[in-house]
């Protein structure tokens, strides 16, 4: 399939992997500060989670240096953006009738 083809018509988001990214997003809530890669993967996400969130402006990513054992080491950090607490809020209502 052409790339762009298969978002034809519509924005990519928590309809492509409802489950993995309602509660990648709602662990992302529980978190101020955001988290960094490594707790999400820890937590049992993918990259390929986390990377869709980030390319569908769900949550977005930061490398920032941090000290580790007197060492200045990169982490990425991932945190909600509005759009994604706006998606995780839809999703948590009833329809509508």
């Amino acid at each position: 399939m052409p790339a762009g083809r298969r978002y034809a018509g519509r924005r990519p988001g928590m309809l492509d992997h409802p489950d993995e990214w309602r509660r990648a997003l709602k662990t992302l809530t529980r978190l101020p500060e955001g988290s960094t890669e490594a707790l999400m993967l820890a937590h049992g996400f993918t990259t390929a989670v986390i990377a869709g969130l980030v390319d569908t402006g769900l949550a977005t990513s930061i490398i920032e240096p941090i000290l580790a054992g007197g060492r200045s080491v990169e982490v990425t950090r991932i945190t909600i953006t509005y759009r994604g607490r706006v998606a995780l809020e839809r999703r948590a209502k009833p329809p509508e009738r």
